[in-house]
């Protein structure tokens, strides 16, 4: 085996003046702080893991996955939410019949 044949190496001056670059530690993010922040392109949400269980398991059955699961449950809520104000708008005007409209989907 040959020999290691030892380098010299010449600090030049712009060398030693070149400042020398700190470490960065990176900071731990708790869990609960990423929860709290909005996903780049929706909603985050913190689920018991009983509760994400069960909504994978409907989402598995209807052939769907838990996002679309989630956004359509979203969206039938602010169906019904909705519905439910012109209801109470249509009763506080002192109309005896409400009426159902029937979306043509």
């Amino acid at each position: 085996m040959a020999a290691r044949k030892k380098v010299s190496r010449k600090i030049t001056a712009k060398a030693k003046k070149r400042p020398q670059r700190k470490k960065v530690k990176q900071k731990k993010v708790a869990a609960k702080k990423l929860a709290n922040r909005a996903a780049p392109d929706g909603v985050l949400l913190k689920l018991s893991p009983d509760l994400k269980t069960r909504l994978e398991n409907l989402a598995t059955n209807m052939g769907q996955n838990l996002d679309q699961l989630l956004i359509q449950a979203a969206i039938e809520f602010a169906e019904s939410y909705e519905d439910h104000q012109r209801v109470m708008e249509a009763l506080e005007e002192g109309e005896d019949r409400v009426q159902v409209v029937v979306g043509k989907d």
